[in-house]
């Protein structure tokens, strides 16, 4: 069991489950902040900004094993 317990139900991890815009505003956050030399920078600026930049978002979650089916045009 991995030291993320909580993310455990029925012997199975539900740690990869993820939001798909995180990484898209990880990108965004690291190419903007440099523009902005007046932001503290610290761990809890960051993960309000990381946080509400989400918030921002429509909910959007994928796990990694993922099988994404699309119909085919006919």
């Amino acid at each position: 069991m991995s030291q993320r317990s909580d993310y455990w139900v029925n012997g199975h991890s539900l740690e990869h489950v993820r939001n798909r815009h995180e990484l898209e505003v990880v990108a965004a956050m690291r190419r903007l902040l440099p523009a902005a030399p007046k932001f503290c920078g610290c761990q809890v600026c960051l993960e309000d900004v990381y946080a509400r930049t989400l918030n921002a978002f429509p909910a959007y979650y994928v796990q990694a094993g993922s099988t994404i089916l699309k119909p085919q045009n006919i």
